[in-house]
């Protein structure tokens, strides 16, 4: 479990494979104060058809990964304030 948790805090995401809800991925990511510490967390979820590897790699971890300088500010959004963002298609 540590060793887990020190690889999710070098690369910045987590990464639920349906563990938690079945059909249902989602890519976590933290909100950090100014201080840089995390102060509460977010995530970006969809059904698994949706969330497949490709789209994970390419547009979900890397706006997960920019999300706390990009939108410092924001607790709370929906998959689809993201979706047009990442331009995912169904």
């Amino acid at each position: 479990m540590r060793t887990h948790l020190k690889q999710v805090r070098t690369q910045g995401y987590a990464v639920d494979n349906s563990e938690f809800q079945e059909e249902v991925k989602s890519v976590p990511g933290p909100v950090l104060a100014e201080s840089g510490h995390v102060v509460a967390g977010f995530s970006i979820a969809g059904p698994v058809y949706r969330m497949h590897d490709e789209v994970l790699l390419r547009k979900i971890i890397p706006e997960v990964k920019k999300q706390p300088e990009k939108y410092p500010n924001v607790w709370v959004a929906t998959f689809k304030d993201f979706e047009s963002k990442l331009d995912i298609i169904n």
